[in-house]
């Protein structure tokens, strides 16, 4: 079944971001909310989750994440802060990555970065 993708693409003259981001989708644990949430992007420096309407979290609220990440055979716990919140998710940044957890994420971006996406 698809994962739904509810973000609107705004067009933004300057990407701010330090590292390059990836539409990417994987299941997401956030520990302490109930379910499986599902990222809609990743970079090297954080991921933004789509979330339900009516969600309760707070710009700077660290959270712990497990991520599903394909190339990896074992969930990747990763501690987060949120930088963004609207109505359709959180933005988070990663915080205190572990070196492996860094390498984890830099082979699912590296593996995935070239790929095109697909036409729904």
């Amino acid at each position: 079944m698809p994962i739904p993708n509810h973000r609107k693409r705004v067009p933004v003259r300057i990407d701010r971001r330090e590292h390059p981001r990836l539409d990417f989708r994987c299941a997401v644990l956030i520990k302490g909310l109930p379910g499986v949430k599902h990222l809609a992007d990743i970079s090297m420096g954080g991921v933004f989750i789509d979330l339900e309407p009516g969600h309760n979290f707070q710009i700077d609220q660290e959270l712990w994440l497990n991520l599903r990440l394909p190339t990896e055979t074992q969930a990747t716990k990763v501690k987060a802060r949120i930088s963004y919140l609207d109505q359709m998710g959180i933005g988070c940044m990663f915080v205190e990555l572990r070196q492996e957890e860094r390498r984890q994420i830099q082979r699912c971006f590296d593996t995935f970065k070239d790929t095109l996406p697909i036409d729904e």
